[in-house]
């Protein structure tokens, strides 16, 4: 994830595995799939499997 005012490094997560689809904005919420048939869902406070 990267700051908006300068484009920096902010928080980093590894999943494991690739990722080929586009992610989901809903709210204040980015959903995405893993290669692997994970969804992941990231929000300001948690990241949920």
């Amino acid at each position: 994830m990267l700051q908006n005012h300068d484009g920096s490094e902010c928080w980093e997560f590894s999943a494991g595995g690739g990722f080929s689809g586009s992610p989901a904005v809903v709210r204040d919420r980015v959903i995405l799939a893993s290669d692997d048939g994970v969804v992941w869902c990231f929000g300001h406070d948690a990241i949920e499997k």
